[in-house]
């Protein structure tokens, strides 16, 4: 199986082409498309920094007319699994590892998250390594709930949109640009048109 890491500067792609009918005949099956996320989280996330990210790639996906919902657990806590019919609700995972449970090669602190893929097909699950993200925060000045926000956005991003649907701005852009976050997280042009379509064909076809 191979891995899309989003790195500091970097980012390979995954995904599934789908049929101009196929397109069609989901995205009129629903008009407000939305997708369920479950977060699994190792690392405790303070809440009013998720809250923040949560909420910052709420809005990102709204400007494209897409919604968001959001389910985050904690593995550690003493709570029952989610049932079959829950996780039917959340068909895309993203796994937030502890610090010691981050793999780390020679890009090490680079990756700020992984989609793994195999072959053409997309996968429904991203990893996301919050320790990078509050190191990579402590050398720019940028908030971490805004990395984390990004980061969240590009991998869902990875799961849902095609092979090589590379972009020279906004969200899925192939490098992170930290002077330019703050303007993607608040304005439009997060996404191209198509990427915006076959966004919305992915969430209502799940």
């Amino acid at each position: 199986m191979k891995r899309a890491p989003l790195l500091v500067a970097g980012v390979l792609w995954l995904g599934v082409e789908a049929s101009a009918d196929e397109r069609t005949t989901c995205a009129t099956a629903d008009a407000a498309p939305t997708v369920g996320i479950l977060v699994v989280d190792y690392e405790r996330i303070p809440r009013h920094i998720w809250a923040r990210a949560e909420r910052n790639v709420t809005l990102m996906y709204q400007s494209i007319s897409a919604s968001t919902t959001w389910r985050r657990i904690y593995p550690d806590a003493k709570a029952p699994p989610a049932s079959p019919a829950r996780i039917n609700e959340y068909p895309f995972t993203v796994v937030i590892p502890s610090a010691v449970m981050a793999p780390r090669k020679s890009d090490g602190d680079r990756v700020l998250g992984l989609a793994p893929y195999s072959g053409d097909k997309r996968g429904r699950l991203a990893y996301v390594f919050y320790d990078r993200i509050v190191a990579v925060a402590r050398r720019t000045g940028v908030h971490p709930a805004e990395i984390l926000a990004y980061v969240l956005a590009h991998e869902i991003g990875h799961l849902l949109l095609p092979v090589h649907a590379h972009a020279d701005a906004g969200v899925m852009r192939a490098e992170l640009d930290f002077r330019t976050l703050r303007p993607i997280l608040h304005r439009a042009g997060l996404f191209t048109p198509d990427q915006r379509d076959l966004i919305r064909w992915s969430m209502s076809c799940e």
